[in-house]
This record gives structure tokens, C-alpha cells and sequence, in this order.
């Protein structure tokens, strides 16, 4: 039992420096068996964790910490830094592509937006134009039935006062008839 819990403390010990060496973001340089480890931890107990924090982490050396590794695989790895230099280039390709892509589209919808507006302007001036010459018409036509009326209204005057010059010529005549025979 004393050796298992001992066994774990070392691991622990190991596993947290490793963690704390190794940034987080690089976790395409991890072999598997440093992923593994991680994962392990991932799921110890309370128990575990509080013996790994009260024993004081033994130092090792630099050479026992990380395997050596061959010129194959550091090959390997500049290989893949270079594509990896390859993707960002793509990305960034591919984010401008997207930028300009975005841009012509605003442009696009710039360009219907001003299309609609002159063709909005221009319904609007016709309409205006129509409503103008509307009123202007309806304009005339009130006064022609305003003339039309006056000219009515005239001759319904002038046959009133015929009437009236007509009547008084008559009473007139009357009244004189009448006065002349009472004076003989």
C-alpha cells in the first residue's frame, strides 16, 4: 500500500512539473504517452492530489525529462513547422480572399441600396409630377365652373333688372293714364 501511494506521489511529481514546463498551447509536440499521463490525472482522487502537493517535487535533470530525439523526427518537426508556416500563409490568403469577398458584397449591396433610392426618387418625382398636374387640372376645372357660374349669374341680372326697367315702365304708363284722365 505505502509503495502504490509512493509510486503515485512520484508520478504526480513528475506529471505537474512537465505541466508546468510545457506550454499549453503546443499540444501538437506531446507524444502520446505525455497525453496519456494527462489524461490520467484528469481523474485522480482528492487524496492523490493532496499527497502530490505536500511532497516537495524532486528536480531532475533536463536529459530525464525529455527523451532524446532523433534527426528523423526533428526533421519530422521542422517539416511540420513549415507547413504549419503554410497553413498560416493559407489562412491569411484565405482571410483575405473573405475580406475581399466581404467588401464586394458591401459593395454590391451599396449599389442596390443606391439603385433602389434613384428608383424610389425617381417614382416618387413621377408621382409628384402626376399629383401637379391633378391639382392643375382640377384647378381649371374649378374655375370654369366658377366663370360658368359667373356668366350665369350675369345673365340672371341682367334679366332681373329687364324686368324691373320693364315693371317700372309699366306702373310709369299706368300712372300716367290714371293721373290724366283725372285731369281733364
Amino acid at each position: 500500500m505505502n509503495n502504490n501511494v509512493q509510486r503515485v506521489q512520484l508520478e504526480s511529481e513528475a506529471g505537474s512539473q512537465q505541466a508546468r514546463k510545457r506550454p499549453r498551447g503546443t499540444s501538437r509536440d506531446r507524444s502520446s504517452e505525455e497525453i496519456s499521463e494527462d489524461e490520467g490525472y484528469a481523474y485522480e482522487s482528492d487524496e492523490v492530489k493532496l499527497a502530490r502537493s505536500n511532497v516537495a517535487p524532486k528536480k531532475k535533470t533536463e536529459k530525464e525529462k525529455r527523451p532524446r530525439t532523433s534527426n528523423a523526427e526533428k526533421a519530422s518537426r521542422q517539416a511540420n513547422f513549415g507547413s504549419i508556416n503554410n497553413n498560416t500563409g493559407r489562412a491569411v490568403d484565405n482571410i483575405q480572399e473573405m475580406l475581399k469577398e466581404f467588401f464586394q458584397h458591401q459593395l454590391r449591396i451599396e449599389m442596390q441600396w443606391r439603385e433602389t433610392t434613384e428608383k424610389r426618387a425617381r417614382e416618387r418625382e413621377v408621382f409628384e409630377q402626376e399629383w401637379r398636374s391633378s391639382m392643375e387640372k382640377l384647378e381649371r376645372d374649378r374655375m370654369m365652373i366658377e366663370q360658368s357660374w359667373r356668366e350665369r349669374e350675369e345673365q340672371r341680372r341682367t334679366r332681373e333688372e329687364t324686368r324691373a326697367e320693364k315693371r317700372d315702365a309699366l306702373l310709369t304708363t299706368l300712372l300716367n293714364k290714371l293721373i290724366g284722365e283725372n285731369h281733364p
